[in-house]
């Protein structure tokens, strides 16, 4: 039977649209099923404006305090070098790390597990940043970055876990899949 070019093509796409699905579903080794669905998943950019306008607060704070430790206590100069240089290194060293760092989709999921049993359970809330490909180093430093600035200082505090590690956990690589989908 020969078919068509027309009805051929019509075929491979209606195939296609209907294999594809707006959710992400990973199984694991024994078959229990983890699924996304779109409807649980939203994403905002990461605000490297505000969060520099952050660092330069908490660096000048910290240089405030740093003037005031030897002018107005006991301590030394010296002393309170000490105490408050490690601190004002780190956030300079952070102003510099936000500067250089590109865009970068911040993606709040959860997911349903599926047990063999049929039984389902909703997981938390899950953010993710989804870290753009670079050196290494580099992605490291601006996953820690996001973390600190937009998990650790949000009211409330959450955990913002990135895309760096890629491992044959189904966590991992939902991570990875909510990313490349949404990131």
């Amino acid at each position: 039977m020969k078919l068509s070019r027309k009805y051929l093509i019509l075929l491979l796409t209606a195939s296609a649209l209907l294999g594809c699905s707006s959710d992400i579903t990973v199984e694991d080794d024994v078959g229990m099923v983890a699924t996304v669905k779109k409807s649980a998943v939203t994403h905002y950019q990461f605000d490297k404006k505000a969060a520099k306008i952050f660092l330069e607060k908490w660096l000048s704070r910290y240089k405030q305090n740093f003037a005031d430790c030897y002018s107005e206590s006991a301590l030394t100069k010296s002393d309170c070098k000490e105490i408050y240089d490690e601190t004002i290194d780190k956030k300079v060293k952070e102003l510099n790390i936000l500067s250089g760092m590109p865009d970068v989709t911040v993606v709040r999921y959860r997911f349903v597990a599926t047990d063999l049993n049929n039984k389902k359970t909703p997981s938390e809330y899950i953010y993710v940043a989804c870290i753009p490909q670079s050196e290494p180093k580099k992605r490291a430093e601006w996953a820690e970055l996001i973390h600190v600035i937009d998990g650790v200082n949000a009211e409330p505090e959450k955990k913002i876990e990135s895309n760096l590690l890629v491992d044959e956990t189904v966590g991992s690589q939902i991570k990875s899949m909510v990313c490349d989908k949404h990131g």
